[in-house]
C-alpha cells in the first residue's frame, strides 16, 4: 500500500498489486472517491511494478475521474431542477386560462417530434422541447382580464399581449438552467418574412427551435376551443398551416408538422 499526497495536501491511497511480475497484471489500483463514498477503482494493468512516479500520475488520473464523476452527478441534479422548474412554470401558465388546458405539454410534445423530423438531437432538442413548453410563460405578466377577454383585443391590449414572448424571456433569463431558453422563446412570434415581433427578425435570422415553437403553437391554438372561436378540425387546420408557409412560417417546418400530422387528420 502506497499513500500518496496531492498539491491541496489530502492523502491519496494507491494499492500496488504485488502479483504483478512478468506476467501482464494489475500493477495498481486507486479508488475513485466523491464525497466521501467510494465509487470505483481506476486500475491499471502492466507487465512490470510501476515507479513511485508512475503511481503519483495514477493517483492524478484517479482525482481527475472522481472530479468527472462528481461533475456528472450535480450536472444530473441540476437537469433533475430545471425539469421540475419547466414543469412548474408551464402548469402555472396553463392553469390561467381554462380554455388552454395542456396546450404548453401539447405543444412542447408536438415540438419534439417535429424537432426529430428535422435532424435535431441531443442538447439542441432537449432545449426546443423545454422552451415549446415554456413559450407562453410571459403571459405570467398579462393580466386576466386580456387573457380571458372573449373578444378581440383593442390596440392597448394588443401592446400588452405582444411583449409577452419579451417578459418571458426576462424571467426566463432569472432562472439558472433555464437561461439559455431565453431567446428561443423571445422569438416564436416572429414571421419568416419579417413582420412578426418583437424585433421583426426574418428567416434564418430567427432560431429554428422558435420556428418549430411557432408553427406547433399555431397548430395547437386552432384544434382548441379558444373564447372566441370554436376549435378547427385538424385537417383545416394543417390548412391554415399550409396558407402560411413562406409568409409566416418556415415551410419547412410547416412540412414538417404536416408529415408528422397528416396520417392521424381526417
Amino acid at each position: 500500500m502506497v499513500l500518496l499526497r496531492n498539491r491541496g495536501g489530502r492523502l491519496r491511497e494507491v494499492a500496488r498489486d504485488g502479483r504483478a511480475g512478468p506476467r501482464r497484471g494489475v500493477a495498481a489500483r486507486c479508488p475513485l472517491v466523491v464525497e466521501g463514498e467510494s465509487r470505483g477503482v481506476l486500475a491499471v494493468v502492466a507487465a512490470h511494478r510501476l515507479t513511485p512516479g508512475r503511481l503519483e500520475l495514477l493517483g492524478e488520473f484517479a482525482e481527475l475521474a472522481a472530479g468527472l464523476l462528481a461533475e456528472r452527478d450535480l450536472r444530473s441534479r441540476a437537469e433533475a431542477m430545471g425539469a421540475a422548474a419547466v414543469e412548474v412554470l408551464a402548469r402555472a401558465v396553463d392553469v390561467r386560462d381554462a380554455y388552454t388546458g395542456r396546450h404548453s405539454a401539447e405543444v412542447g410534445e408536438l415540438a419534439r417530434r417535429v424537432g426529430e423530423r428535422l435532424g435535431m438531437t441531443g442538447d439542441e432538442l432537449t432545449l426546443l422541447e423545454c422552451a415549446a413548453r415554456l413559450h407562453d410563460v410571459g403571459k405570467l405578466g398579462v393580466p386576466d382580464t386580456i387573457l380571458r377577454k372573449p373578444g378581440p383585443l383593442d390596440e392597448a391590449e394588443w401592446k400588452l399581449m405582444r411583449r409577452h414572448p419579451v417578459m418571458g424571456a426576462e424571467m426566463l433569463s432569472n432562472v439558472p438552467g433555464l437561461d439559455r431558453l431565453g431567446a428561443l422563446v423571445a422569438s416564436h412570434h416572429e414571421r419568416w418574412d419579417g413582420s412578426g415581433y418583437p424585433r421583426g427578425l426574418a428567416g434564418e435570422a430567427i432560431p429554428l427551435a422558435s420556428r418549430v415553437i411557432s408553427v406547433c403553437d399555431a397548430y395547437e391554438a386552432m384544434v382548441s376551443d379558444r373564447p372566441y372561436r370554436p376549435s378547427l378540425s385538424a385537417g383545416r387546420a394543417l390548412g391554415e398551416l399550409a396558407a402560411g408557409a413562406g409568409s409566416q412560417f418556415d415551410a419547412a417546418v410547416v412540412a414538417a408538422v404536416e408529415a408528422e400530422l397528416q396520417p392521424a387528420s381526417p
